[in-house]
């Protein structure tokens, strides 16, 4: 499985009224390489759960600055509603800090939320390059 996290401590700035959407530290961004549990050129931000949580967690190995396996709630399938069009993400990398990434004007990134799971979603487009280093595309 190829699941990473980009980093927490998410903004969204929104396109049309420039407004900020800010999550809890507890939240982290989160790809699928392989395509295997959501849509490569998805993002999620996911809740970090306790193991001992036990059902619809999903085991996380990856990148959160050395503070070794956690877990993350499994997104819902369904039930997203659209919260508007992004220009900007922000994040922190804990190894390497505040990062940003402005996508580029033309493409349209959409995030949504789905309320009952406090799950959020990153709508790139297909082709989209976006890895456990970053966003590089769009």
């Amino acid at each position: 499985m190829d699941v990473y996290s980009l980093g927490n401590e998410v903004s969204f700035e929104l396109h049309k009224d420039g407004d900020t959407v800010d999550l809890p530290a507890s939240y982290w961004l989160a790809i699928d390489q392989g395509g295997e549990l959501w849509r490569r050129c998805d993002v999620m931000v996911l809740p970090v759960a306790s193991k001992a949580q036990g059902r619809g967690v999903l085991p996380f190995y990856g990148h959160l600055g050395g503070s070794g396996p956690v877990a993350f709630h499994l997104p819902p399938s369904g039930g997203w509603r659209r919260v508007g069009q992004v220009d900007q993400v922000l994040y922190t990398r804990p190894d390497q800090g505040p990062k940003f990434h402005l996508f580029e004007r033309g493409h349209r990134i959409e995030l949504y939320s789905h309320p009952s799971r406090r799950a959020w979603r990153l709508v790139l487009p297909d082709g989209c390059k976006v890895n456990h280093l970053g966003f590089e595309w769009p």
